[in-house]
């Protein structure tokens, strides 16, 4: 039986491509869905297909952080016994000059929201002494390639990961990031495969395997981390880049 049946797992960002492979993994393992989106039509498709039963959708926007979500529960009283945070991206934001205004959305997304949503989600983990939280950071936070905005964004979530492991872990709630590398979800590397096919290849040949990550790869490996003996990640941040 799997460790994570009848378990609550939080994912948000759910209806992008890591994050709809994470709720498909865990669902298929059993646990019990609370996909958060900006989309209620997306989140509602995306629970449609999902298998097993008790998921629910919750709609939040990450532009604004401050502004959260009520569900049918207070947060204070709603059991999360994993979250998975899976948010962010680039927003097409590139240039290292780029106006605050585009900061601002970039750290939002990356950095902002989950903050935000940290604090409700651990009002009951403290409250039960348990609970784990993953951080979807980047590569990208560390290689100083690509978009600056969104590398500084992640690398404030992956300092922030460590630093919340350290101060939680003797609490009961293990934190840690998980950096994964160069991923082909659809509205990214899957668009370059045939709108920039040097770029594509250029991707590929930086991994090991000649390949890019796939989300399900992604999926697959939180799934392993997020059982068993996790307590040992906590303030960690696991790289799975590739060696790029």
């Amino acid at each position: 039986m799997s460790e994570l049946r009848e378990k609550v797992v939080l994912v948000s960002g759910a209806t992008g491509g890591i994050g709809a492979a994470v709720c498909h993994e865990f669902a298929r393992k059993d646990a019990k869905i609370i996909a958060l989106g900006r989309n209620a039509d997306k989140l509602e498709s995306l629970i449609s297909t999902l298998p097993g039963h008790g998921h629910q959708k919750l709609v939040f926007d990450a532009q604004k952080p401050t502004s959260l979500p009520e569900p049918q529960k207070d947060w204070a009283t709603l059991q999360v016994d994993l979250a998975i945070h899976a948010l962010g991206g680039t927003l097409g934001i590139r240039e290292t000059d780029t106006d605050f205004e585009n900061w601002q959305k970039v750290f939002n997304a990356n950095f902002h929201a989950i903050v935000e949503l940290d604090k409700l989600i651990l009002r009951n983990m403290l409250s039960r002494q348990s609970g784990r939280i993953i951080h979807l950071c980047s590569s990208s936070a560390f290689h100083c390639k690509g978009s600056a905005p969104y590398g500084a964004a992640k690398a404030a979530l992956a300092h922030y990961s460590r630093s919340q492991g350290k101060r939680l872990a003797r609490q009961g709630v293990i934190v840690f990031g998980f950096s994964p590398g160069v991923v082909e979800s659809p509205n990214n590397w899957g668009k370059a495969k045939t709108e920039n096919p040097a770029a594509y290849q250029a991707a590929c040949e930086s991994q090991p395997s000649g390949k890019l990550q796939t989300p399900e790869e992604i999926a697959s490996n939180l799934s392993l981390l997020s059982q068993g003996a996790a307590a040992l990640y906590a303030g960690c941040l696991i790289n799975a880049d590739g060696a790029i």
